[in-house]
């Protein structure tokens, strides 16, 4: 339950930015789909986000130092990345 008027405001910010990410998204994948090696006309923002449900980031703590291990990217996520021009690196750890 929010009981702050700072927490509503933030967490309606919040939202708007997610729902103008995703209509971003739907653009380029609207817009690009016949580029960059995307066979996939109709695709939403939507779809493409499911794509990259199954990154996992695994974090252990030995004691003294954190490690962590985050899922390699598949064919289909990195062509993703490249139609929205995005680096791989931001995935990296």
């Amino acid at each position: 339950v929010i009981q702050r008027p700072e927490h509503m405001r933030g967490i309606v910010r919040l939202l708007t930015l997610a729902i103008r990410c995703l209509a971003l998204l739907d653009y380029a994948s609207s817009s690009d789909c016949g580029v960059a090696g995307f066979q996939e006309p109709g695709a939403s923002g939507e779809e493409f986000l499911r794509s990259f449900h199954n990154l996992t980031l695994t974090t252990v703590y030995d004691g003294r130092h954190e490690h962590r291990h985050l899922t390699a990217l598949s064919t289909r996520q990195r062509r993703i990345l490249d139609m929205l021009g995005l680096p791989y690196s931001l995935y990296q750890i």
